[in-house]
């Protein structure tokens, strides 16, 4: 790939993160925690093996998919530890987090290696597809099974409640980690 072509490959990512979060939490009402997250992680394996399918054209096609399922997952799993795990949000947001550290330590680590002895398609695709899936039936046998009825309903009100009492653009906390974002 020329140097012109990697420049969307690794800001489309960035881009589907300001474009398609805010409507993300619109999913989460209409379909619920359960079936987001789903959907997130399907989109990571089928958009990690459209990305290692050897065509620019389709590495751009699963990166497009990529970047809007962890938008998507970058929404799931706080709702679902703010839910569900009220009183150890910070805990488990900081493992959350950690976890996420280290995996993109890991890939990035072993990734070059992984390309020099089995090629790149299966080097990208390993962390996606191999990962992605294992997520995704972790995530069918653990995660909580809820009325997406109640649900929707329920993030519904506390969103409404949410946006009503603490606008965010008003919240000086908020703009902490939006500017580092932003530089991004």
């Amino acid at each position: 790939v020329s140097p012109a072509g990697v420049a969307p490959l690794t800001g489309i990512p960035i881009l589907c993160v300001g474009l398609i979060t805010p409507g993300s939490s619109t999913l989460l009402r209409v379909l619920g925690l359960r079936t987001s997250g789903v959907l997130c992680l399907a989109g990571v394996v089928v958009g990690s093996m459209l990305r290692s399918g050897g065509s620019f054209a389709a590495a751009i096609a699963g990166t497009l998919l990529i970047g809007a399922a962890i938008s998507i997952g970058n929404l799931v799993v706080p709702v679902l530890i703010g839910r569900r795990y009220p009183t150890r949000a910070a805990s488990l947001m900081g493992g959350f987090t950690a976890t996420m550290a280290v995996g993109a330590t890991a890939a990035t680590a072993t990734t070059a290696a992984l390309a020099a002895t089995h090629g790149w398609q299966l080097a990208t695709a390993v962390w996606g597809v191999l990962l992605g899936a294992v997520g995704l039936v972790l995530w069918l046998q653990f995660a909580p099974r809820e009325s997406d009825a109640a649900a929707a309903a329920a993030t519904q009100v506390e969103l409404r409640a949410e946006r009503a009492a603490h606008p965010v653009w008003r919240n000086p906390s908020a703009w902490l980690p939006g500017a580092p974002f932003a530089c991004q």
